[in-house]
């Protein structure tokens, strides 16, 4: 009986360590020294840019735009609802050169603490829907995204109604276009 005891317990803790290793990875976030605003994160299987692993960190590197597209190829995305997994925010200035930039928690401390980040949380795209007769047809949406608020030197304004939905519209462009490429098997990496 002890044996089978002892069998058991090993079999738990080999386990757990196996689950271990398949911990997310924490992702490094890096930003051109010249943005600020809002930035969107458009979590996609099977298209966009696969983020290159340094270290054991996830590279997500924004380029001149504000949304980017990645490929998370099935794995998990921190979206910041996992406080223990230690994400890293960095601006790079036109050397390459990386300065961290910290996370704050509202809009008030990412003003007073340039320059800082506020993760604005996860959303989800509009689907849009087109009926044909009895038939319907998903044009967009569905995509997962991660946006945060960037405050870097100089004014910062809110995004207003017509600013988030161009933002949505674009993201929604993004999607098809990239769900687009997916079908003829286009996938970027860093």
């Amino acid at each position: 009986m002890k044996s089978i005891t002892y069998s058991i317990f090993l079999s738990v803790i080999l386990t757990s360590l196996v689950a271990c290793n398949d911990a997310p990875l924490p992702n490094t976030y890096l930003i051109p020294a010249d943005c600020s605003g809002r930035l969107r994160i458009i979590l996609e299987d099977g298209c966009g840019t696969i983020p290159k692993v340094e270290s054991g960190r996830r590279m997500v590197a924004f380029t001149k735009g504000e949304v980017l597209v990645l490929n998370t190829m099935g794995e998990y995305f921190n979206t910041g609802e996992d406080e223990s997994i230690k994400d890293q925010f960095y601006m790079v200035d036109s050397h390459g050169r990386r300065s961290r930039i910290s996370l704050v928690s509202n809009v008030n401390e990412g003003v007073r603490y340039r320059p800082s980040i506020v993760n604005k949380g996860v959303g989800v795209s509009a689907q849009e829907i087109e009926a044909f007769n009895s038939e319907t047809k998903t044009t967009s949406g569905g995509a997962m995204y991660l946006d945060f608020d960037f405050y870097n030197s100089g004014k910062i304004e809110p995004l207003d109604s017509i600013s988030i939905k161009e933002l949505d519209d674009r993201t929604n462009a993004l999607i098809d276009d990239c769900r687009g490429n997916r079908k003829a098997g286009s996938v970027t990496s860093r």
